[in-house]
């Protein structure tokens, strides 16, 4: 009936040949329409011609018309036939339909002398069967398909003995590397895979061997254009995210009948496929995702695809797809449809776990999905933005589906989710929201652990938040009582030797999240925590035995070494401590690096030449107003390390007297973050150290007063090879983003050695 109405002349299957998989007779039926009509333009068909009319897929918005002219499909089946170097011996299995992506895969084979044979897209069981009779030299199908049919055990058993097949093309798009590498075994064949367009055909592919292939990369570009372009339309350097442009003599120049859209995509040549990627040092392509599937929450933009591919990183995952969420103060909230593997027991809060080590918190999906097949169209694409509608999740209330927590919060529960929702600034915190989930940061942390302390008489180090993170495991490892240790498991995966890092002057460990999520999900990472956090285990009054402890801890972690050891501002001093106890016990310290701390070892402040010197400060009248700064700062810093003196010479005996007697000691002497500024004081005679150190240190800002042997004095104490790595930054930037990406990469690079 639609068909009819368009007037077009149309030829038909009239015959299925049973005996042969996929052959059919085509023509006009007897008494059906006539197969000849009258030609627009008579006379032979000319290049610029329109042979075929496609429509963009329609993943994130409506679909928009391709018109493809005689010389867009020669050119491109003329790249498909190079890029795959397809002879007339090959024989193809296309599992797609004839009307979407296979175009110019026909036009190639034909183009080639080869065979064809298309199969319906996502036909698994019949395409195997069409493997077996066929025993093609090729196969192409989109990643959809090929995870559909991975079943390695069953691939083997029915297409035992099949020789000729010598690649798997997967259309536009990555296979997980799982996937990829066992489809690779079953086959003995190279799985390629590459990125088209509708509207620019091939844009880039992995090379066939003895090409070298990049597993998580689209390839090096096909014999035309790529450029990385910022949102504001410069063009970016190796390694930089941003829009793929394309020009290319395969590309049309606009779609049909529609100017918006040809004013929004093309310009000078030039289309703005909506892609985010970069380029490698290789100048091999890597897509990272879609502009416009971007989910905006709250001002944060979230790549779905870098989060489908953290939740596939996890052995229970087969699939995965990351959708938005309507909410009603957000605007838009991450969500995610999963398919376990066969047999796997997954929950919400396993995969929100397991995700908070690979991912910033606001980008870890609220809500999780359970289902056994994710809806996708009739191309087997994932639609995102018809998700939430498909799988029905409604609006979200906060940051919980309205409804899921259904049990009454206990008394003390009430009182610390008061304290949570104040502090965040969120009435509708939940007894298990994350506390990184629901965005929060350093800063809130420290707020809350304050009026935990002021309202609820109870100490933790900010540090539980690793193992705490929601207001009901918090309110049950307050109600335990258990005493809290050293050593934090901020990141305990990974195949390498675990690096164990020692706090600031402030004794917690929170600081280390940004650098351990930097360093990467294979580098293991631990806090090693002053105690007394919890009120109740008397802190440390000397190094030497906080530095015992510390050690103590950490082998029950690690055994045995070679230890990886460090330790940021007044930790890499306890570093040191901790080194030396490990190498008179016998132990090899394989690295100790010191995260930009001060040694005290020579002196600590310039004279008031040297700062004149320093600021540049011009001759003239106003170098008194220098001088009278100067002797200000420098009679303050004298009264202030008296006034510490005087503390430490009065509280310390109080405490050791609590200490002897048996007695609690009051909860204002407890704090280790006040106790650490007074054993500081002991400081001035570091203990050399026999071995090896890296340190990496900032730059001393231009107008301080601090002398430069404040931290280029550790030579004094590190015996053998220093090895000194400046850095840009500040002493409390580098520890946060963005400058904790380049200290970092300093430390990968030191570990690595």
């Amino acid at each position: 009936g639609a068909l009819a109405e368009t007037g077009l002349p149309a030829m038909e299957i009239i015959a299925v040949d049973p005996t042969a998989l996929g052959r059919v007779t085509i023509g006009p039926r007897a008494g059906g329409r006539a197969t000849v009509g009258t030609p627009k333009s008579p006379g032979r068909a000319r290049p610029e011609d329109m042979v075929l009319m496609l429509a963009t897929s329609g993943t994130t918005s409506r679909s928009k018309l391709v018109p493809c002219s005689n010389l867009h499909l020669i050119r491109r089946a003329q790249a498909q036939s190079t890029v795959f170097q397809l002879t007339e011996h090959d024989r193809c299995l296309s599992v797609r339909p004839l009307h979407y992506g296979s175009q110019p895969v026909a036009a190639a084979v034909f183009l080639t002398g080869g065979s064809l044979a298309l199969m319906p897209q996502l036909a698994a069981a019949k395409s195997i069967d069409g493997i077996e009779q066929l025993n093609p030299t090729w196969i192409t199908g989109g990643f959809t398909y090929y995870q559909s049919i991975y079943d390695p055990d069953r691939l083997k058993r029915r297409l035992k003995g099949l020789s000729e097949i010598r690649l798997l093309n997967v259309g536009s798009g990555l296979l997980p590397a799982e996937v990829a590498e066992g489809l690779e075994a079953v086959f003995g064949a190279p799985v390629i895979e590459g990125y088209s367009s509708t509207e620019m055909g091939r844009i880039a592919c992995n090379p066939l061997p003895p090409g070298r292939r990049k597993r998580g990369t689209v390839g090096l570009p096909f014999g035309c254009e790529v450029r990385i372009r910022s949102l504001e339309g410069e063009d970016l350097p190796l390694g930089e995210r941003g829009e793929i442009v394309v020009k290319s003599p395969r590309g049309i120049e606009g779609y049909e009948n529609d100017d918006e859209a040809n004013a929004e995509s093309f310009a000078e040549g030039w289309f703005r496929t909506g892609d985010e990627g970069f380029f490698d040092e290789d100048s091999y392509l890597t897509l990272t995702g879609r502009f416009k599937e971007m989910i905006n929450r709250g001002g944060e933009n979230v790549s779905p695809a870098e989060v489908d591919a953290a939740i596939l990183s996890h052995a229970q995952v087969r699939e995965a797809a990351t959708f938005p969420i309507p909410h009603p103060t957000l605007g838009e909230e991450v969500a995610c449809a999963v398919v376990p593997v066969a047999g796997a027991e997954l929950d919400g809060k396993t995969l929100s776990k397991y995700l908070l080590e690979r991912l910033t918190g606001f980008k870890v999906p609220r809500r999780f999905v359970f289902v056994d097949q994710i809806p996708k169209s009739e191309t087997g694409k994932v639609q995102r933005y018809k998700l939430a509608e498909v799988l029905g999740v409604g609006v979200e209330k906060g940051s919980r589906r309205r409804g899921q927590l259904e049990r009454e919060p206990t008394p003390f529960e009430y009182r610390l989710r008061y304290i949570w929702s104040r502090v965040m600034k969120n009435r509708n915190i939940g007894l298990d929201d994350n506390f990184f989930m629901v965005g929060g940061d350093s800063l809130q942390a420290v707020e809350l652990f304050l009026q935990i302390e002021r309202e609820l008489k109870q100490r933790l180090p900010i540090a539980c938040l690793f193992e705490a993170g929601t207001v009901a495991e918090m309110a049950a490892l307050i109600e335990a009582g258990t005493p809290q240790g050293s050593v934090v498991p901020i990141q305990p995966r990974g195949e390498h030797p675990p690096f164990f890092c020692v706090h600031g002057a402030t004794g917690q460990v929170m600081g280390f999240h940004q650098l351990s999520r930097n360093l990467g999900i294979d580098q293991p990472f631990y806090g090693l925590q002053a105690i007394g956090w919890d009120a109740t285990t008397p802190p440390f009054t000397k190094t030497a035995d906080m530095a015992a402890r510390y050690v103590a801890e950490m082998r029950t972690v690690q055994p045995q070494g070679p230890y990886y050891l460090g330790g940021y501002s007044f930790g890499g001093r306890i570093a040191v401590y901790m080194a030396n106890i490990l190498k008179d016990a016998g132990e090899e310290v394989a690295l100790l690096a010191l995260l930009d701390p001060t040694s005290h070892a020579g002196r600590h402040y310039v004279t008031f030449r040297q700062w004149l010197v320093r600021t540049q400060a011009p001759p003239g009248p106003g170098r008194i107003l220098l001088l009278l700064h100067y002797g200000w700062f420098r009679l303050r810093k004298a009264f202030d390390h008296l006034y510490d003196r005087a503390r430490r010479a009065v509280l310390f005996p109080i405490r050791e007297y609590y200490r002897r007697s048996g007695k609690l000691v009051p909860l204002s002497m407890r704090r280790p973050d006040r106790l650490n500024t007074l054993i500081r004081l002991e400081h001035y005679n570091i203990p050399t150290y026999d071995g090896d150190a890296v340190h990496i240190v900032t730059e001393i800002p231009r107008r301080s007063m601090s002398h430069a042997d404040i931290k280029q004095s550790w030579n004094r104490v590190i015996k053998g090879r220093l090895e000194v790595i400046p850095i840009p930054g500040t002493h409390g930037e580098i520890i946060q983003e963005p400058e904790v990406a380049r200290l970092a990469v300093e430390l990968a690079k030191a570990l690595e050695k």
